[in-house]
Protein backbone atom coordinates (compact mmCIF):
# COMPACT_ATOMS: atom_id res chain seq x y z
CA UNK A 1 0.00 0.00 0.00
CA UNK A 2 1.32 2.98 -1.12
CA UNK A 3 1.22 6.17 0.95
CA UNK A 4 -1.65 9.33 0.01
CA UNK A 5 1.11 11.26 -1.36
CA UNK A 6 2.43 8.54 -3.48
CA UNK A 7 -1.03 7.59 -4.75
CA UNK A 8 -1.45 11.63 -5.51
CA UNK A 9 1.29 11.84 -7.63
CA UNK A 10 0.32 8.55 -9.57
CA UNK A 11 -3.29 9.80 -10.15
CA UNK A 12 -1.91 13.06 -11.64
CA UNK A 13 0.68 11.12 -13.58
CA UNK A 14 -2.63 8.70 -14.95
CA UNK A 15 -4.14 11.78 -15.95
CA UNK A 16 -1.68 13.54 -17.72
CA UNK A 17 0.02 10.29 -19.12
CA UNK A 18 3.12 10.41 -17.63
CA UNK A 19 5.08 8.01 -14.52
CA UNK A 20 6.37 10.21 -12.35
CA UNK A 21 9.50 9.72 -9.95
CA UNK A 22 7.89 10.17 -7.10
CA UNK A 23 11.13 10.98 -5.17
CA UNK A 24 11.41 14.00 -7.31
CA UNK A 25 8.41 15.16 -4.88
CA UNK A 26 9.08 15.31 -1.56
CA UNK A 27 6.30 16.93 0.49
CA UNK A 28 6.99 20.78 1.45
CA UNK A 29 5.61 23.02 3.76
CA UNK A 30 6.30 27.01 3.26
CA UNK A 31 6.53 29.04 6.33
CA UNK A 32 6.93 32.66 6.88
CA UNK A 33 8.93 34.42 8.43
CA UNK A 34 6.97 35.31 11.19
CA UNK A 35 6.29 31.49 11.74
CA UNK A 36 10.06 31.00 12.34
CA UNK A 37 9.93 33.87 14.94
CA UNK A 38 7.09 32.44 17.04
CA UNK A 39 8.84 29.22 16.71
CA UNK A 40 12.51 30.88 18.06
CA UNK A 41 10.46 32.39 20.95
CA UNK A 42 8.59 29.31 21.30
CA UNK A 43 11.62 26.62 21.81
CA UNK A 44 14.50 28.73 22.05
CA UNK A 45 14.48 27.41 25.88
CA UNK A 46 14.82 23.80 24.60
CA UNK A 47 18.66 21.58 24.65
CA UNK A 48 19.53 18.22 24.31
CA UNK A 49 17.35 15.97 22.40
CA UNK A 50 14.34 18.30 21.42
CA UNK A 51 11.13 16.26 21.71
CA UNK A 52 7.38 17.53 20.79
CA UNK A 53 4.99 15.39 22.19
CA UNK A 54 1.75 16.08 20.60
CA UNK A 55 -1.43 14.65 22.56
CA UNK A 56 -4.40 16.36 20.76
CA UNK A 57 -6.39 14.51 17.63
CA UNK A 58 -9.12 14.80 15.88
CA UNK A 59 -11.33 11.97 17.86
CA UNK A 60 -11.08 10.88 21.27
CA UNK A 61 -10.08 7.52 20.64
CA UNK A 62 -7.15 8.68 19.07
CA UNK A 63 -5.43 10.24 21.68
CA UNK A 64 -4.30 9.01 25.30
CA UNK A 65 -5.27 10.19 28.27
CA UNK A 66 -3.23 12.26 31.05
CA UNK A 67 -1.98 9.56 32.97
CA UNK A 68 -0.89 7.64 29.80
CA UNK A 69 0.80 10.94 28.75
CA UNK A 70 2.06 11.77 32.16
CA UNK A 71 3.57 8.51 32.24
CA UNK A 72 4.94 8.74 29.16
CA UNK A 73 6.88 11.85 29.89
CA UNK A 74 8.52 9.87 32.50
CA UNK A 75 9.82 7.13 30.36
CA UNK A 76 11.32 9.86 28.36
CA UNK A 77 13.34 10.86 31.28
CA UNK A 78 14.61 7.37 31.30
CA UNK A 79 16.21 7.02 28.60
CA UNK A 80 19.95 8.33 29.48
CA UNK A 81 20.71 11.53 27.16
CA UNK A 82 19.65 15.09 28.14
CA UNK A 83 16.37 15.97 26.51
CA UNK A 84 13.35 18.84 26.51
CA UNK A 85 10.07 18.30 25.67
CA UNK A 86 7.59 20.55 24.20
CA UNK A 87 4.09 19.44 24.87
CA UNK A 88 1.70 19.94 21.75
CA UNK A 89 -1.75 20.84 23.31
CA UNK A 90 -4.08 23.42 21.17
CA UNK A 91 -7.69 23.75 22.06
CA UNK A 92 -9.23 21.70 24.96
CA UNK A 93 -6.02 19.95 25.24
CA UNK A 94 -4.37 22.97 25.94
CA UNK A 95 -5.28 22.49 29.93
CA UNK A 96 -4.22 19.18 30.14
CA UNK A 97 -0.92 20.51 28.51
CA UNK A 98 -0.10 22.69 31.42
CA UNK A 99 -1.49 20.49 33.74
CA UNK A 100 1.09 17.76 32.44
CA UNK A 101 3.91 20.53 31.98
CA UNK A 102 3.15 21.49 36.01
CA UNK A 103 3.73 18.02 37.12
CA UNK A 104 7.73 17.82 35.55
CA UNK A 105 10.64 20.19 35.82
CA UNK A 106 11.97 22.90 33.81
CA UNK A 107 12.43 19.80 30.93
CA UNK A 108 8.64 20.29 30.10
CA UNK A 109 6.84 23.19 28.97
CA UNK A 110 3.84 24.15 26.71
CA UNK A 111 4.15 24.73 23.40
CA UNK A 112 2.65 28.28 22.94
CA UNK A 113 -1.23 28.24 21.22
CA UNK A 114 -0.01 30.08 17.64
CA UNK A 115 -1.42 29.45 14.34
CA UNK A 116 -1.00 25.48 12.61
CA UNK A 117 2.03 26.65 10.57
CA UNK A 118 3.73 28.59 13.89
CA UNK A 119 3.32 24.96 15.34
CA UNK A 120 4.93 23.66 11.89
CA UNK A 121 7.59 25.57 12.57
CA UNK A 122 8.20 24.83 15.78
CA UNK A 123 8.27 21.25 14.64
CA UNK A 124 11.05 21.77 11.67
CA UNK A 125 13.39 22.87 14.63
CA UNK A 126 12.30 19.86 16.71
CA UNK A 127 14.82 16.24 16.85
CA UNK A 128 11.19 14.13 16.80
CA UNK A 129 7.64 14.77 17.14
CA UNK A 130 5.53 12.13 18.67
CA UNK A 131 2.03 12.09 17.91
CA UNK A 132 -0.74 10.19 17.71
CA UNK A 133 -2.33 10.02 14.07
CA UNK A 134 -2.92 13.80 12.75
CA UNK A 135 -1.79 16.26 10.65
CA UNK A 136 1.10 16.72 12.74
CA UNK A 137 2.71 13.63 11.47
CA UNK A 138 1.96 15.20 7.45
CA UNK A 139 3.84 18.75 9.19
CA UNK A 140 6.37 16.61 10.43
CA UNK A 141 7.47 14.73 7.03
CA UNK A 142 6.93 17.92 5.29
CA UNK A 143 9.24 19.99 7.08
CA UNK A 144 11.90 16.56 7.38
CA UNK A 145 11.56 15.56 11.17
CA UNK A 146 11.44 12.40 12.11
CA UNK A 147 8.14 11.28 13.59
CA UNK A 148 6.69 8.33 15.77
CA UNK A 149 3.57 7.99 15.45
CA UNK A 150 0.60 6.17 17.40
CA UNK A 151 -2.14 4.87 15.40
CA UNK A 152 -4.87 3.03 16.08
CA UNK A 153 -6.72 0.43 14.08
CA UNK A 154 -10.45 2.05 14.49
CA UNK A 155 -9.00 4.10 11.97
CA UNK A 156 -9.26 3.26 8.33
CA UNK A 157 -6.74 3.16 5.97
CA UNK A 158 -3.54 3.31 8.50
CA UNK A 159 -1.09 2.23 5.68
CA UNK A 160 -1.91 5.49 3.48
CA UNK A 161 -1.52 8.00 6.10
CA UNK A 162 1.96 6.75 6.97
CA UNK A 163 4.78 9.63 6.92
CA UNK A 164 6.44 10.60 3.99
CA UNK A 165 10.16 11.15 3.09
CA UNK A 166 11.28 11.20 6.61
CA UNK A 167 12.44 8.62 9.34
CA UNK A 168 9.75 7.41 11.30
CA UNK A 169 8.43 4.49 13.63
CA UNK A 170 4.92 3.50 14.64
CA UNK A 171 3.17 1.99 17.64
CA UNK A 172 -0.28 0.35 16.40
CA UNK A 173 -3.16 -0.73 18.48
CA UNK A 174 -3.75 -4.76 18.40
CA UNK A 175 -7.10 -4.72 17.70
CA UNK A 176 -10.28 -1.84 16.93
CA UNK A 177 -9.57 -0.08 20.28
CA UNK A 178 -8.87 3.42 21.44
CA UNK A 179 -5.48 5.04 21.19
CA UNK A 180 -5.38 4.24 25.36
CA UNK A 181 -4.82 0.27 25.46
CA UNK A 182 -0.79 1.37 23.94
CA UNK A 183 1.35 1.42 26.82
CA UNK A 184 3.48 3.63 27.08
CA UNK A 185 6.45 1.57 27.19
CA UNK A 186 5.73 0.00 24.13
CA UNK A 187 6.13 3.68 22.45
CA UNK A 188 9.68 3.94 24.37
Amino acid sequence: VDVMTVMQLRLAGHVFGAVPDVRKFPLRLSLSAQNWDFALSAISWMSGLKIILNISAGNPYRMWSEERNAAFIELLFTIGVPISISICGPGDRFSMAQRLADTFDERVRVLPQGSFLDTAACVAEADVVITPDTSMVHAASALGTPVLVMFTKKATFIGEWMPYGVPFTYVITDDREDLESIAPMEVL
